[in-house]
């Protein structure tokens, strides 16, 4: 069923906006009801006869309809209506203001479809007969769909449709100020910024008591002055041999041989974000410079030393072109969706929308 998924992702475009799903499924949208219907209309020889659930000035929605809609999106009976409400009107606007989709377009689109499915006999099984769609029914909806799209993004783009009179027209407008994006990333800096990280090794010897307290203060004391010691292996203090031992590697060896976590890691905590450990801990080693060694700091129920081995620099720079990226995409989006929103309430409003009792 993977591509059907696919296919539900496709249709969900105006999900983008609204919140609500486009979907395929509109293949009962297709004949006039009559002058002379009520309102609402209440005439349950024609619900019996045609299914008819409702229609949207004068194109009905079938119950056949709002059943495929339910099955595709797995939503209850009254959201499906809703959702094939907004179709209609959408594809009605697209209509009236003369957007088309040519033949090369809807056959481009159906062609990718098949080959994602792999062949037109998967796709016949996996799409088109859950559904309980024929080819040409998936066609018509796949039109209507790519019709969609294409009135917003002409909407959104605020391009010249044939029937727009002025820019209170509804016209979708994205463009982001330097203004709103200061104010957007003052707001949101706490989303908008990478966390501290630090990475370390530690030595970390845990007591239960006092008296347990003070033998590991002891050796805790022996390790820190063993690892402050310039020998004659280290590095330091000879820097020319082969054989020298550096900082780092002494520390891991005393770490495997003494810490009491992260053993045989040698002490390696690797990358972690501010406030994974101890206040006690964190106030000191975020001070040390990058190779920099920890006095002995005592927590709760441990004593460590801590070895810094890379710290990053939190992106939180309001002109880092990589957050100036990030605000402007979001605020464009939003601003998508709420023109979008306000786009459908217009049509919404404007529609001669009429139910049929089941």
């Amino acid at each position: 069923m993977k591509y059907l998924l696919r296919l539900s992702i496709f249709m969900a475009f105006y999900l983008l906006a609204v919140q609500v799903v486009f979907s395929e499924g509109n293949t009962g949208t297709t004949s006039i009801i009559p002058e002379t219907a009520a309102e609402p209309p209440v005439n349950n020889e024609i619900n019996l006869n045609n299914g008819i659930i409702a229609s949207v000035n004068r194109q009905i929605i079938t119950r056949r309809s709002v059943e495929k809609q339910q099955k595709l999106l797995r939503i209850d009976k009254s959201k499906a209506l809703e959702t094939l409400i907004e179709d209609e009107l959408f594809w009605q606007a697209a209509q009236k203001e003369k957007v088309t989709i040519l033949e090369s377009e809807l056959e481009k689109e159906l062609q990718e479809q098949i080959n994602k499915a792999g062949s037109l006999e998967i796709f016949t099984k996996e799409v088109l007969r859950p559904m309980e769609n024929t080819m040409e029914e998936y066609r018509s909806d796949l039109q209507k769909n790519l019709l969609w799209q294409k009135y917003i993004f002409l909407k959104t783009n605020q391009s010249d449709l044939k029937t727009s009179h002025s820019p209170l027209d509804v016209l979708i407008d994205t463009f982001v100020s330097p203004r709103e994006i200061k104010a957007y990333f003052e707001e949101y800096r706490h989303e908008l910024t990478d966390p501290e990280k630090i990475k370390t090794r530690q030595i970390i010897l845990r007591f239960d008591d006092n008296i347990n307290r003070e033998i590991k203060k002891m050796l805790a004391d022996e390790i820190y002055a063993d690892l402050q010691k310039k020998d004659e292996t280290t590095v330091e203090s000879r820097p020319n041999r082969e054989d020298s031992v550096s900082p780092a590697d002494k520390f891991i060896t005393l770490a495997r041989k003494y810490s009491e976590l992260k053993t045989d890691s040698g002490g390696d905590w690797d990358w972690t974000e501010r406030g994974s450990f101890p206040p006690e801990v964190e106030n000191i080693i975020y001070t040390l410079p990058v190779n920099g060694l920890s006095p002995v700091i005592e927590t709760k129920n441990t004593f460590r030393i801590v070895r810094v081995e890379e710290k990053n620099t939190p992106a939180n720079n309001f002109d880092n072109p990589d957050i100036q990226d990030k605000m402007h995409h979001k605020l464009k989006n939003k601003k998508k969706r709420d023109g979008i929103g306000r786009l459908r309430k217009k049509l919404w409003d404007q529609a001669d929308i009429r139910y049929f009792k089941p």
